[in-house]
């Protein structure tokens, strides 16, 4: 008999949970009204194939030892009620990584890619835990990662990556692996070390993919919000010609939450006070720019009091942003959209994903 016998499509509130461990996939329904779930039945996924159910019981939640298997993880949740009734919901998606891998590896697995696939790769002085969508498309959507919360789950992070189905290309999320170096700091910026530039490693990467799928490095794209944005432009410059889109970004990362500045400088620099002339490079997206420039595309909240003033306008008045519309620098090199939004530091709202992902194809039709 199948679970599917009876389901009915129907709505029920409740959400179906999933995460991992080094040893299980752990999943869960919830309800979203407060009531007991005490007859529910999972399916899981692999990759997109079956491979393992639980029947209906009391159980509101599953767990099933992975065995180390490398693949994208979902579950299916059944819920039967007192008429007999079955609603069921899909999970979202969890990743169970293998082996590290060399860049050569990396390039070889990405080139005959037929579905999402995770991939925990050495680029460098990091290993990068990394998620990739193959597409038809000739472009790249490199998706950064902003603060976490450390207390709900350990690292790795991926930002957008439910989102995948919504971008037009090839998606690539990337989580910090700076991260890793200190179980207390939950924003990284992609900084790295005192040493070692996590982000010129990363860059190494992305090129590594862009050359294995045949994709120019003019149409890839570095995405993210906050400090996810100030990466994705730090990315941008390191790739020739690449588009960068920055979501209300830190610019000038000592101008954000000193606690957030300090837990960084003393774990992962161990630094007791900084010298802001020694890493103004890797720290200051304005001083960056002057070296090294990128196409960027920088959306700003005017509603997100402490970036709109302490970092969009700086950065605007050092590169010839408009301060207060939407538009172009005067090189054309950079684009700015202007918006309101009442829930402040936030990610983009739909619309203006959608004027970005325009924006974005207009760059690269035009290639300025």
């Amino acid at each position: 008999m199948s679970l599917h016998d009876n389901l009915k499509d129907l709505t029920m509130k409740f959400n179906v949970k999933i995460h991992a461990t080094d040893a299980e996939i752990i999943g869960s329904i919830v309800s979203e009204e407060n009531k007991c779930v005490d007859n529910a039945a999972f399916y899981i996924y692999r990759d997109g194939e079956y491979i393992d159910q639980q029947w209906y019981s009391e159980e509101n939640s599953i767990k099933y030892a992975h065995h180390g298997i490398e693949g994208i993880y979902r579950i299916q949740g059944f819920v039967k009620d007192e008429n007999g009734e079955i609603f069921q919901k899909l999970s979202g998606e969890t990743p169970v990584f293998g082996d590290v891998i060399s860049l050569s590896e990396f390039s070889e697995k990405v080139s005959k890619a037929q579905k999402p696939m995770p991939l925990h790769v050495s680029a460098g002085e990091y290993n990068f835990h990394c998620l990739y969508a193959p597409h038809p498309s000739s472009s790249i959507f490199v998706l950064l990662t902003a603060a976490v919360d450390r207390d709900k789950m350990p690292p790795p992070y991926f930002n957008r990556w439910g989102w995948k189905e919504q971008f037009p290309g090839k998606v690539f999320c990337i989580s910090d692996p700076t991260l890793c170096l200190d179980p207390t700091i939950s924003i990284g910026w992609y900084l790295g070390n005192q040493e070692h530039d996590a982000t010129a490693d990363m860059a190494d990467l992305v090129k590594v993919l862009a050359g294995s799928v045949g994709v120019s490095e003019g149409n890839v794209i570095t995405y993210g919000s906050s400090a996810g944005g100030f990466a994705a432009i730090m990315l941008g410059t390191y790739l020739d010609d690449a588009i960068s889109v920055a979501i209300n970004p830190q610019t000038d990362i000592l101008k954000f939450s000193q606690q957030h500045v300090d837990k960084l400088l003393s774990t992962c620099f161990e630094l007791t006070s900084f010298d802001e002339r020694r890493f103004k490079e890797r720290t200051n997206i304005a001083e960056r720019l002057k070296i090294k420039s990128t196409r960027i595309i920088l959306a700003q909240n005017v509603l997100d009091s402490h970036h709109w003033v302490n970092h969009y306008l700086p950065l605007a008045e050092q590169i010839d942003l408009p301060m207060a519309v939407s538009g172009f620098s005067k090189n054309k090199n950079y684009y700015s959209i202007i918006y309101r939004d009442s829930n402040g530091h936030a990610p983009e709202t739909p619309e203006v994903f959608d004027e970005l992902l325009g924006k974005i194809k207009s760059l690269l039709l035009k290639g300025v």
